[in-house]
């Protein structure tokens, strides 16, 4: 799996406006919103139940919009295994999901970065001192 790295600058560019929660909805489109992210959220959970669950934690920011995150911090996480079972889930999905991983690695030397997945593509911010080739190989 390649992870596009561009520059902190276009990184924020491109990402920002995909977590901006949808201004004006009715209580019934914001449930709309809240059900799929709890539907993403546990087919996300099963498919990464094979990692060591103190290593990630998957997040709900509770904006509506087609944006989810996770947090990534131990050793079992920081795979390409990891990051293609990611993929997997969100490839098959019908809306294009905005999903953000803050890479905060606790083990090594505690690099940190972030990855976000939008249209089959994987971003990662070059300005990172994290080596992305681990979720490459």
């Amino acid at each position: 799996m390649k992870i596009k790295r561009i520059e902190t600058d276009k990184f924020w560019e491109i990402y920002k406006p995909l977590c901006k929660p949808i201004q004006g909805l009715s209580e019934k489109e914001e449930k709309v919103y809240a059900v799929e992210i709890e539907r993403l959220t546990d087919k996300l959970e099963d498919a990464l139940k094979e990692f060591n669950p103190e290593d990630f934690q998957i997040s709900d920011e509770g904006n509506p919009c087609w944006h989810h995150c996770a947090g990534v911090y131990g050793k079992s996480a920081f795979t390409s295994k990891f990051l293609r079972k990611i993929f997997d889930v969100l490839a098959h999905e019908k809306e294009d999901w905005c999903f953000h991983l803050a890479l905060e690695e606790n083990f090594g030397n505690g690099d940190m970065g972030q990855i976000f997945y939008h249209k089959g593509e994987f971003y990662a911010d070059a300005g990172d001192p994290l080596d992305y080739s681990v979720f490459e190989r």
